[in-house]
């Protein structure tokens, strides 16, 4: 009998491309479930983050139940981090125990003092992968024009640019620390006859994109149009501003990615340490999100429930909600009266939408595509 992670995670199609962005809280993390073209699937998880407070999922808890076994461990393909905070590395010391990684896919920066504890988690799953897988399980990502292939799923690099990182490694302290998200790991994932994207911005901010990722030439502005848009920084102002009252928001990424789904990996603002997501980063957002569908900025923290895209070899594309399931199941609760969290938002729609993969239930809130 499948678990609970299976079900809703693991396709039943063995062409589907599917993305789950996960709800954990105040912080990042998403798993690519890749066809590799023989039937079975690659596991591919973006950052990791473990909240408590917030009630979001147990990410190696989930893993543990959904990853296929070697040798009887739960085995990851490929962990990827877009940059080392905490909120995008916290629970790596877990994942680290209790799974086999195959391969970490990392920026190369190295934090200050102020991250140097969390920055250790990373280091230390990179000397054990390495270590057990060799050298080549390494790998320092750099934006260039080339591609690298996960699977039958196309990755294109957009950042981090090498100039910056000459630039950044003359830093030191808090200066060096400060210029982390300009130097954070963007990519886009591509699939099927008549590929759809998903862009991966990890905390890029505004200086990453005018400056480096765009610039006046607008040097990867093929690179990054994407039906899903994981939205940077939690939904933070700095994708386009360099602080609330800067007079210039930078638009120009947002008008060449035109997304159809903008997915916000944010608790509410209430209960955002720093009223995550902010309104007007939502507002621009729902300005230029494609054909105005202002209804497809998606804060998970709004319903505590994980969205799952699926791209068909086909060309056909859908966002879905998990509707809650895998915090349920998953999620950390740090209430002690035993209620959980029975006390949030359910979906109890009886709205019945027919979709080729079967296996996964689809949800009221679910929108689909061919184009």
């Amino acid at each position: 009998m499948p678990t609970i992670a299976e079900r809703i995670l693991k396709p039943t199609d063995p062409s589907i491309f599917r993305t789950a962005f996960l709800y954990v809280g105040q912080g990042d993390s998403t798993l690519h479930i890749i066809p590799d073209g023989n039937g079975t699937f690659m596991y591919v998880l973006v950052d990791i983050n473990a909240d408590r407070a917030r009630g979001g999922i147990d990410v190696v808890r989930l893993l543990e139940e959904l990853l296929p076994k070697v040798d009887g461990k739960p085995t990851l393909d490929v962990f990827i981090n877009t940059h080392p905070h905490n909120d995008h590395i916290c629970g790596l010391d877990r994942l680290r125990e209790r799974i086999r990684v195959k391969e970490v896919w990392h920026t190369g920066f190295t934090p200050g003092k102020k991250h140097e504890e969390s920055y250790g988690q990373l280091r230390a799953l990179i000397d054990d992968v390495v270590a057990r897988e060799g050298r080549d399980a390494e790998f320092e990502y750099q934006g260039t024009r080339a591609k690298k292939e996960l699977g039958l799923v196309c990755v294109e690099i957009i950042s981090p640019a090498k100039h910056v990182k000459e630039e950044i490694d003359a830093l030191t302290g808090e200066e060096r620390d400060a210029r982390i998200h300009e130097y954070c790991g963007v990519f886009r994932l591509g699939y099927g006859a008549h590929p759809k994207h998903v862009l991966m911005t990890g905390d890029s901010d505004k200086a990453a994109w005018q400056e480096h990722i765009l610039g006046p030439d607008e040097y990867h502005g093929e690179r990054i149009s994407a039906a899903a848009l994981s939205a940077s920084h939690h939904g933070s102002r700095t994708f386009f501003k360099t602080s609330e009252d800067d007079p210039e928001p930078y638009l120009r990424h947002m008008e060449i990615i035109t997304p159809r789904w903008v997915i916000i990996s944010s608790p509410t603002q209430a209960e955002s340490p720093h009223d995550h997501p902010h309104d007007d980063a939502l507002e621009l957002y729902r300005e230029h999100i494609l054909d105005g569908r202002a209804e497809n900025v998606l804060t998970l923290g709004e319903r505590k429930d994980c969205r799952i895209y699926d791209i068909y070899d086909s060309g056909e594309h859908v966002m879905d909600s998990d509707n809650g399931e895998l915090v349920d199941a998953y999620g950390f609760d740090d209430d002690d009266s035993g209620k959980g969290q029975e006390g949030r938002w359910k979906n109890t729609s009886a709205a019945v939408i027919t979709r080729v993969d079967s296996g996964h239930p689809m949800g009221a809130c679910a929108t689909r595509a061919s184009a």
